[in-house]
């Protein structure tokens, strides 16, 4: 089964909804589609994040709805949900049969009157993806952009931190500006929408900083600034302000992986920045 992420920018998308049971079947397609397009499916919801707000959210904004049709997801509460949700919204809106069954009356009279692909009869992912363009024009709105690097005169770090810690933090951040870009929270503009200029500063950056407290953990925005970070594949570097706080468990499930760099135990925070470009050779890339 492939290893693909959900997309986690800010342009247009397709909404893929399946039952988790038919992953197998699913994730091939997708990773097909994501070859050209942008599509996000719920792998790309935080654990910790509340379930439904964010499927709405994702469904509002989408571009193009598509419904992968199995027995499975036609029992699925949520896959119901789901095209209720998208039919109500009027989204673009495609049926993808992956087998080929008796589709109930109920489902039909419903949603009989949006377009079908019927997966089954290809031999191949790409052949699928082929007619599904032929069918919809929407496709063309949810192309993937072409990627902005970065020079590394241009790389910058963005930090996710709760605002609660400012006083300790601030002073921190001021220590790492002598060395190397940093962007954090406090850089957009009153009048900006938040969650679109976070999503841009987090597509942009060249790596991305956790300060790990209580107070972070608890904070719903870092924990989503955490999500989409991991989701876009950057350079990660959590660090730890205490030395007794004990790490919960959606945390080392998600994120233990990725290097922890422990902050206490340094005379200053001058100390702790030369140590910090020992250990993470990627800073090199955000350098002033």
């Amino acid at each position: 089964m492939p290893d693909i992420k959900a997309y986690g920018g800010t342009g247009s998308y397709v909404f893929v909804s399946y039952a988790h049971r038919d992953r197998e079947k699913v994730y091939p397609l997708i990773a097909e589609l994501q070859k050209k397009y942008n599509v996000w499916f719920d792998e790309g919801i935080p654990y910790t994040a509340e379930y439904r707000k964010v499927l709405a959210s994702r469904l509002k904004n989408c571009s193009l709805f598509l419904y992968m049709v199995t027995p499975d997801s036609l029992e699925s509460e949520f896959c119901r949900k789901e095209i209720a949700f998208a039919s109500l919204h009027k989204k673009p809106f495609i049926n993808v049969l992956l087998e080929r069954f008796e589709l109930p009356d109920w489902f039909e009279f419903d949603y009989g009157i949006f377009q079908y692909c019927r997966y089954y009869e290809f031999d191949a992912p790409e052949k699928a993806v082929d007619e599904l363009e032929r069918k919809c024009e929407v496709f063309e709105t949810v192309k993937k952009e072409d990627t902005v690097l970065h020079d590394e005169k241009d790389g910058y770090l963005f930090l996710s931190f709760a605002h609660r810690d400012k006083a300790r933090v601030l002073p921190f951040i001021d220590e790492l500006q002598k060395k190397y870009n940093v962007w954090y929270d406090g850089g957009i503009g009153y009048g900006a929408e938040w969650e679109e200029e976070t999503a841009a500063k987090l597509r942009g950056c060249s790596g991305f900083i956790y300060l790990i407290s209580e107070a972070s953990f608890a904070s719903e925005n870092c924990k989503d600034e955490l999500y989409h970070a991991r989701a876009l594949g950057k350079n990660f570097l959590s660090i730890c302000f205490d030395k007794n706080i004990e790490l919960p468990q959606w945390y080392k499930f998600r994120y233990g992986r990725y290097q922890l760099f422990n902050l206490y135990g340094f005379e200053s925070y001058e100390a702790a920045v030369e140590e910090l470009g020992r250990k993470c050779d990627w800073l090199k890339s955000v350098k002033k």
